[in-house]
């Protein structure tokens, strides 16, 4: 997930992939929702994640390197 490439607002990943891309447990994902940390889409027992809004969740959170 790169700045110089923008990501359309309609690609999405499941919640599986989410906590592949984030190294996160099912558990913490779950805290994240509860909190409206990440935003997400529920299909019946399947969750959703716009890729757009964790690249904005690893933007807004990024600290770049001292020099």
């Amino acid at each position: 997930l790169h700045d110089a490439l923008p990501i359309s607002d309609d690609l999405f990943c499941d919640n599986q992939e989410f906590m592949k891309i984030m190294n996160i447990s099912k558990r913490l994902a779950q805290s994240w929702r509860d909190s409206g940390f990440i935003g997400y889409c529920q299909l019946g027992n399947k969750i959703y994640y716009r890729l757009k809004d964790i690249q904005n969740l690893l933007n807004e959170n990024y600290k770049p390197k001292k020099k």
